[in-house]
């Protein structure tokens, strides 16, 4: 017997996943301000735990939080970028805006661009308050995220 098996879900700051199955189904909708995406296990609680000090505003520890989950690994994207602005809100804003400008994660070409090209353009903003700063890159992860998912669902429902 065939069965199918529909999700559709999106790990960002306001997500919802249907799943529909021969003899059940379920919905879930979430709501959060902040994302990480999956990854290995280890990885993904350490950076949760860091995002965590990072939403306390206690910049120096989530960057060391990150940089441990980047030790370990090392091609963690949240982490990279979570350092990045660690270390802008921390007071290092040449270190994070080199991390942030030099940001690639292989799965979103989109999401990776945007970042760059934001870190790049607000490093040269030096009258920009930290918290503008964080707020712009935040944003932009989301939005370019979000538009990602856009593009994939077209994709898979607007077929010819």
């Amino acid at each position: 017997m065939v069965s199918l098996l529909l999700m559709v879900a999106a790990c960002s700051p306001y997500s919802a996943g249907v799943c529909a199955g021969t003899g059940g189904g379920g919905v879930l909708v979430t709501w959060t301000d902040e994302f990480v995406y999956d990854g290995p296990n280890a990885a993904y609680s350490q950076n949760r735990r860091s995002l965590i000090l990072f939403k306390k505003r206690q910049y120096e520890e989530a960057a060391t939080a990150f940089q441990e989950t980047l030790t370990a690994y090392p091609r963690n994207t949240d982490a990279l970028y979570f350092l990045g602005l660690s270390l802008i809100a921390s007071g290092e804003r040449n270190k994070g805006f080199n991390l942030l400008s030099r940001f690639r994660d292989p799965l979103r070409f989109r999401l990776s661009s945007e970042i760059r090209w934001w870190a790049n353009y607000l490093s040269k903003k030096p009258e920009l308050e930290t918290q503008q700063i964080l707020t712009t890159m935040r944003r932009i992860r989301a939005e370019a995220y979000q538009e990602t998912i856009r593009e994939k669902h077209e994709d898979f429902f607007d077929f010819p």
